[in-house]
């Protein structure tokens, strides 16, 4: 299991940080275009998230969350830190199935 974590404790409920995104793009070998396209999101959308912008909706976040979380990342929100996790790492990391 490979895991990177970041110091940082403000964690709104149960939504990932950006920097928690970044690097679950990071570890799963993702660009900005592969996350939107398997969270159904435009490309802008994830890198006006990244950046912390506050005009990206709530159904935004939890659906690059999910796309995440299905492609095998795990949140870690613990009390004095946050990160992420990937369970395993794809044959083709890169590559990224339509929903």
């Amino acid at each position: 299991m490979l895991c990177y974590y970041i110091w940082r404790k403000t964690v709104e409920e149960d939504l990932p940080t950006s920097f928690q995104v970044k690097a679950a793009r990071a570890l799963l070998g993702w660009t900005q275009q592969d996350l939107a396209q398997a969270a159904g999101k435009a490309k802008r959308t994830i890198a006006k998230f990244e950046l912390d912008s506050p005009l990206v909706e709530r159904g935004s976040i939890e659906a690059i969350s999910s796309a995440l979380v299905e492609a095998g990342i795990s949140f870690i929100n613990g009390d004095d830190y946050v990160g992420v996790c990937v369970r395993k790492i794809p044959a083709a990391a890169s590559e990224v199935t339509a929903s």
